[in-house]
């Protein structure tokens, strides 16, 4: 039985070895010409908007492709291999921000031996762009030493035109600066060039304002009332004074940071009559002065800013 076969296989061997390259080749030609289908999910779609629309929000937009090939080319494809680029503008308008587009094969990358067999339709949500003026404002991080405080603060320009989407605008107000550093050593008025802070998806006409600031001292007033008056005379024994009201009491009014403010007592305000110009008997209507013994502390105000004093000549 082996012999039989033995011999079958080696008679006539060059014509059995060609018939069989000839069958391998016709294989190879047939399988080539065999073609599938399959579906490719999440092919990414780069989105071209008309000037005059907006994203609500920028999400990756994915199309699913159904291709056409040999199937040994098609199992080495990615979703990438086929990217796409769409323009969108106001004609694929179905409703209130609602855009349609049929995604033709062209729109996609192209791919020898492979083709794309459906027109997926990709749904979008977009919105008119409108642009607006809104007031800039600044912001700042850290902070001055107590004895210092921002009285104003000026951005040039004012105002900055913003393009975006019309609901987001509609909602926007103020735009901000970046922080603006400060610190405890800034003592004096200073200006500072700043980026604006610019929400996603909005567009500014400038990208940076100029901002001032005028640094000034922390100063409070703090009236104190019904303070003693003293009269001050130039040691003559010949000579008495005395206030024409008794009950004569003057009030304060002064001025320095609130720590100092703070830690004032009665007896650190001085408040007097100098009548030590004063030589004869009679009566007499002179300023009242102030002092302070508390550092930083100024006197802005005494009232009343004159009392009468009668001078009598001792017997």
């Amino acid at each position: 039985m082996m012999h039989r076969f033995f011999a079958f296989i080696v008679s006539d061997y060059p014509r059995k070895l060609l018939a069989l390259v000839f069958a391998v080749m016709l294989y190879i030609g047939v399988s080539r010409q065999i073609f599938v289908e399959r579906n490719i999910p999440s092919v990414p779609v780069e989105v071209k908007l008309a000037p005059d629309l907006a994203f609500i929000a920028r999400p990756h937009y994915q199309v699913t492709l159904v291709v056409r090939g040999a199937e040994r080319v098609l199992q080495k494809l990615s979703p990438e291999d086929f990217s796409g680029t769409v323009y969108i503008g106001p004609e694929h308008r179905v409703s209130e921000d609602v855009y349609l587009v049929h995604m033709r094969a062209d729109m996609f990358k192209r791919r020898p031996g492979v083709k794309i067999v459906n027109e997926p339709v990709l749904k979008l949500n977009l919105q008119r762009r409108i642009s607006k003026r809104v007031p800039v404002k600044a912001q700042f991080s850290g902070r001055l030493s107590d004895e210092y405080h921002c009285s104003d603060v000026r951005c040039i320009p004012a105002e900055v035109v913003v393009s975006g989407p019309e609901l987001m605008l509609k909602s926007l107000d103020t735009v901000f600066t970046e922080p603006i550093p400060l610190s405890e050593t800034v003592t004096d008025s200073f200006e500072y060039e700043s980026r604006l802070a610019v929400p996603a998806d909005l567009q500014f006409a400038t990208a940076k304002v100029m901002v001032q600031a005028e640094i000034i001292k922390s100063l409070e007033q703090r009236r104190i009332g019904r303070l003693p008056v003293r009269l001050l005379q130039n040691g003559s024994d010949k000579l008495k004074a005395a206030t024409v009201d008794p009950a004569q009491t003057a009030d304060v009014t002064l001025s320095g940071l609130s720590t100092r403010l703070a830690m004032l007592k009665t007896e650190d305000i001085r408040l007097f009559a100098d009548l030590s110009d004063i030589r004869k008997p009679g009566m007499y209507t002179v300023p009242l002065r102030c002092s302070c013994s508390v550092e930083g502390v100024s006197v802005k105000a005494v009232s009343p800013g004159e009392i009468k004093v009668n001078v009598i000549k001792l017997p």
